[in-house]
């Protein structure tokens, strides 16, 4: 099977905040009603940071890739390189669940950003 990774498109949105709602359920899921939410999506695709993990025209996955963002506040981040992303809110379609997907769509994201030439990612699931 051949895989895709590339940017979301609006129509793609609601199956990407089915998919955070989805997740939700899931055994030892962190997020809650608040995160992430609408807002969060939105602001993720119009900044062009929501990737969408595509197979056969059918989405299996989305993850955030945040360019320049910080999150110091974790102590273990607070030395990083000069160019360096992190990425979020790593999701999969419910019936991919437990398929090794998720773990494909990380290494394609790392492969885009080593393509991008970032020094570092960090990944925060």
């Amino acid at each position: 099977m051949s895989f895709e990774l590339r940017p979301a498109r609006r129509e793609e949105l609601a199956f990407v905040m089915q998919m955070y709602n989805d997740a939700r359920s899931f055994d030892g899921c962190a997020w809650d009603d608040d995160y992430p939410n609408g807002d969060i999506l939105n602001d993720d695709f119009l900044s062009g940071r929501l990737y969408v993990f595509v197979s056969k025209n059918k989405i299996i996955g989305a993850i955030s890739v945040l360019f320049g963002e910080n999150l110091e506040e974790f102590e273990c981040w607070k030395i990083q390189p000069a160019r360096s992303v992190e990425f979020a809110r790593v999701v999969v379609s419910k019936e991919y669940v437990g398929q090794g997907y998720g773990t494909k769509m990380v290494f394609e994201t790392l492969q885009l950003l080593k393509q991008m030439e970032y020094d570092s990612a960090r990944i925060l699931v």
